[in-house]
């Protein structure tokens, strides 16, 4: 009994050791500017210059010929709005770093809900592995939209566990407000990226 406990607790060392490696590397790949998936760099100017354009009057530049992206302007008007880190590049680059860290986070109580007797270092290692992905990367790193439709699927997916699971127990006013918050989240992943479209 006492070696399986060992055992156990050395596999969850190692889950911890290669979980936190992984995110020094993610780190590490912001600091030196790297551009795993391309493009990066070219993406953020042409990001950078549509929130200035969106920043100097939000309302009447939406349907500007200068604004230069495929996506729906939510991403921006949220960061004007609700970011105080926009008032240079490299605060902005951090600032969608630190919300595509949400990605993993809400991966893991995603995973955990379906997987409660699972271990929580394993699961933690699964998630971290995210952070290796070239496109989560360069989207993480030079303040790309995709990540924070990834966040609105995430997030539906949770309520929709949690619909699910707590059905009987809920009484009608809490599964309307759940009912409800499922749905922004979904319709949200649309207004951050037009390929989620299948969400709602």
């Amino acid at each position: 009994m006492e070696i399986s406990k060992k055992k156990i607790n050395n596999n969850e060392a190692l889950s911890i050791f290669f979980s936190s490696i992984i995110f020094i590397y993610f780190l590490y790949g912001f600091f030196t500017n790297e551009n795993s998936a391309g493009a990066g760099p070219y993406d953020f100017e042409l990001i950078w210059s549509n929130l200035q354009l969106l920043k100097n009057n939000t309302f009447s530049n939406l349907d500007s010929i200068l604004y230069n992206d495929s996506r729906p302007p939510l991403s921006y008007i949220i960061h004007i709005y609700l970011n105080p880190l926009i008032s240079n590049k490299e605060n902005f680059r951090l600032s969608t770093l630190l919300i595509s860290l949400l990605v993993p986070i809400l991966f893991f109580f995603s995973l955990k809900i379906n997987y409660k007797n699972f271990n929580n270092y394993l699961l933690l290692l699964f998630t971290s592995i995210i952070m290796l992905s070239p496109y989560f990367r360069t989207t993480a790193f030079w303040g790309l939209g995709e990540n924070y439709g990834l966040i609105c699927v995430l997030s539906s997916y949770l309520i929709y566990s949690k619909i699910i699971k707590d059905k009987i127990k809920r009484d009608n006013f809490k599964n309307y407000l759940l009912i409800l918050l499922i749905c922004f989240f979904s319709s949200l992943c649309v207004y951050f990226d037009q390929k989620l479209i299948f969400i709602p």
